[in-house]
């Protein structure tokens, strides 16, 4: 349900960013064309990996999230004297790689590969998570910017920084970092 959440989220926000903006009313009155969606099923913070991605010699993959989960790593460039920040995710990896299938694992050529979307919320108060910067990939569009537009702070403060990301499996990952501007 959640991937299918994502998708649709992905299509409308897409929409300013077609090359058919003339086309529009024509193109969005055709019916839609049924597709199918590969996603994690998520049971009780277990994650299963479809046949589709896995290597010929496994079979339904269990991943636990507590024990196993992807690792993401972000950059927080900051200017002296200043309230201005960028944020850099600088790498994601995920620990079940081995049994991801040669042929997908082909297609990896850099970390960014993974990853469908990432968001950033400069000021999380509480446990929702409001972003305020997102970066996603569409059909049209491959390319992932992994560096934020600088956010600027309008006091000084201890502020708890958020950024998620959500790979091409759907698995979601968020990391939480204080800092002090």
């Amino acid at each position: 349900m959640m991937g299918t959440i994502h998708m649709a989220r992905k299509r409308i926000l897409s929409i300013s960013n077609s090359n058919n903006i003339l086309n529009w009313k024509k193109i969005y009155q055709k019916n839609p064309q049924s597709f199918k969606l590969i996603t994690l099923e998520q049971k009780n913070d277990l994650f299963t990996i479809p046949n589709e991605f896995l290597a010929g010699d496994q079979q339904n993959i269990i991943i636990n999230t507590q024990l196993d989960s992807p690792k993401l790593e972000i950059n927080i460039k900051k200017k002296k004297n200043s309230r201005e920040i960028v944020v850099e995710l600088t790498n994601y990896t995920l620990p079940f790689l081995e049994v991801i299938s040669k042929n997908i694992l082909d297609k990896l050529s850099n970390f960014s590969d993974l990853i469908d979307l990432w968001a950033i919320n400069f000021d999380l108060k509480g446990k929702v998570f409001k972003n305020i910067w997102y970066s996603f990939r569409t059909p049209k569009n491959r390319e992932i910017i992994l560096s934020s537009i600088p956010y600027l702070y309008k006091k000084s403060d201890i502020y708890t920084l958020s950024v998620k990301v959500v790979d091409i499996f759907g698995i979601e990952t968020e990391s939480r970092i204080k800092i002090k501007i």
